[in-house]
């Protein structure tokens, strides 16, 4: 076949741009074109470019040819071309292709190289299986390895391939082991998956609690009871995930690497940080932008938290960086996982330091994120709300400070730890504004609140 023809295809482009992972929803599309592509076997590796009103992007999307009308779940429409990401057959070459240390290469002279980290075997523990809470990525289990294509590429170092690496390494055993990856290069270089060791009867935190829980709601339970459980069960939650995360910053800050070595945090990272939560703001609506300039003042802010900064000797370190219920794993034992850094972030910016709140705040706001949603039938009234994210905040902040003590990641004074932990609060939650428009529209409420609750602190 033409696989020019498949550039500006119709039935190619209304596939993808309704799948979670698109992330141009609200951007005005032009047009998109293959950029490059490899073929092997029915499999066709296909880089797209797509442009938009002032911007463009590059994207993986995996083809299979000759699909069937029983594949009905992967087809495109276009000359029975299928998403290859549904099809063991996809998932067992490119296992193979690592395993072999294969590369392909192609007529422009650009490769796709399958490389091995780590040796592994296919034991059969399960079988081809789709990992359904699809967020930017898009992930199977093949056995017993976790393959996980990126889907949005971006140039230079991607931190999910080199962090559980140098996490291992260095004493940090709460992480999945990395077994291999696929590598574009040209005049550039782009991971385009990661294969790690898949956690044998885990469950992501986000998918655990909410089931979990929301069953507890539904209960004919008396309401203090059911008050009180959620409480006792979100106290034990949050303090083994303050615990978990000041071992990984302990690591972290530890690591003798000057890519990993700790460095003083300073004015300019305070300016970033402002300034971040002023341009997620302007980018999500201009009309929640004016509302809260308004009424905020943000230089007094920035130079507050630049005053704390003077009075204490805090230091910035690599991070997650997108950290949430969902990157952590429940198994044997609480496994992190998935650090390559918010999706919307370019890459250089995902690999820099920043100082450890930055997770803190991201952990904090996923436990917020969970206390909504699962109330979203009201079954406990916003008094005993308001207490239970509380004492998930606290219960949290203190498990991590006592992980932590004397490696100079934050204030040890807690007025001044406080004050600098809702900057860091105030900028996920910006982010988090930006991201549900962009995604999911109707939970913007749930950043939009968090937002408002930080002003009355300011």
């Amino acid at each position: 076949m033409d696989i020019n023809k498949i550039s500006n295809n119709h039935d190619v482009y209304e596939y993808i741009k309704n799948k979670r992972w698109f992330q141009n929803k609200n951007d005005t599309f032009l047009d998109f074109t293959v950029y490059d592509y490899f073929i092997q076997d029915d499999i066709i590796y296909l880089l797209l470019l797509f442009n938009f009103i002032g911007k463009k992007a590059l994207y993986y999307f995996p083809a299979m040819l000759n699909v069937s009308d029983s594949d009905a779940i992967a087809r495109i429409g276009y000359q029975n071309i299928g998403d290859a990401f549904y099809s063991n057959i996809y998932a067992e070459l490119i296992i193979n292709n690592v395993k072999n240390n294969r590369v392909l290469e192609n007529k422009r002279k650009s490769k796709l190289c399958f490389s091995t980290v780590k040796d592994f075997n296919i034991s059969g523990i399960s079988d081809f299986q789709l990992i359904e809470n699809e967020q930017s990525n898009s992930s199977f289990i093949e056995k017993n390895i976790m393959i996980k294509n990126y889907r949005y590429l971006q140039n230079g170092e991607n931190p999910d391939i080199n962090m559980p690496v140098v996490l291992q390494n260095n004493g940090f055993n709460n992480v999945p082991e990395l077994y291999g990856y696929i590598k574009y290069s040209s005049n550039f270089s782009i991971y385009i998956a990661q294969f790690s060791e898949f956690i044998e009867n885990s469950k992501d935190l986000w998918s655990y609690y909410t089931k979990f829980i929301t069953g507890i709601l539904s209960q004919d339970i008396p309401y203090d009871n059911r008050v009180q459980y959620i409480v006792n069960l979100m106290k034990d939650l949050s303090e083994k995930l303050g615990k978990i995360t000041g071992e990984m910053h302990r690591t972290l800050s530890n690591i003798d690497d000057n890519a990993f070595k700790p460095e003083r945090l300073n004015y300019d990272d305070i300016d970033n940080v402002i300034d971040d939560i002023m341009k997620n703001l302007g980018n999500a609506k201009r009309k929640i932008y004016d509302i809260i300039k308004n009424n905020v003042d943000f230089d007094k802010i920035k130079n507050t938290t630049k005053y704390i900064v003077s009075r204490n000797n805090v230091f910035k370190i690599r991070v997650h960086g997108d950290y949430h219920l969902g990157q952590v794993l429940l198994g044997d034992k609480l496994y992190i996982i998935d650090f390559e850094g918010e999706p919307m972030r370019v890459m250089n910016e995902r690999i820099k330091k920043h100082c450890a709140l930055k997770d803190v705040a991201g952990m904090i706001r996923s436990l917020g994120y969970l206390i909504s949603f699962i109330n979203k039938d009201n079954y406990i009234n916003s008094g005993d709300m308001d207490k239970i994210r509380n004492t998930i905040k606290s219960n949290f902040v203190s498990s991590y400070r006592n992980e932590t003590k004397n490696l100079n990641l934050y204030p040890e004074n807690v007025d001044e730890f406080n004050e600098l932990l809702n900057i860091y609060i105030f900028q996920k939650a910006s982010y988090e504004l930006l991201y549900e428009m962009n995604n999911r529209p109707s939970w913007i409420y749930i950043p939009l609140n968090e937002i408002n609750s930080i002003l009355n602190n300011f």
